[in-house]
């Protein structure tokens, strides 16, 4: 570590974000730019595009589905022909309110979790 201060380190991250972003919307800028003119020679709207002996593009598609809808339609479908896997997010407040209401049922979910460190995510605020 050199004899920095945390201030001075702080300084350096903003710095560097700020490129960051600013280099992340140039290349995005100039990928589009690129696509634009590349446009006649992308044949495969869903896929790679070899464009020439340094160059690829790869297109695709975003999906996305509506879950409400997809709800109703999963009580017609048998489970072994349902194409969707489930997966499980936490609610926070009916966990807490599972902790007060029913505590064994909660220990027995508890036992269930496996909780492991996060990469730290820094936040500097810019100076006022």
């Amino acid at each position: 570590m050199k004899n920095r201060t945390i201030e001075q380190v702080m300084a350096e991250i903003t710095t560097a974000k700020s490129a960051e972003g600013e280099s992340k919307r140039t290349r995005q800028r100039l990928e589009t730019e690129l696509v634009e003119m590349c446009d006649s020679l992308i044949t495969n709207d869903a896929g790679s595009n070899k464009i020439n002996n340094r160059l690829t593009i790869t297109t695709g598609y975003t999906q996305k589905w509506d879950h409400a809808a997809l709800a109703e339609i999963k009580l017609k479908v048998a489970d072994n022909f349902w194409p969707f896997r489930t997966e499980y997010k936490l609610d926070k407040k009916r966990l807490d309110a599972l902790q007060d209401m029913h505590p064994d049922l909660y220990s027995h979910l508890i036992d269930n979790l496996t909780i492991t460190p996060r990469r730290p995510t820094v936040t500097i605020k810019p100076e006022a």
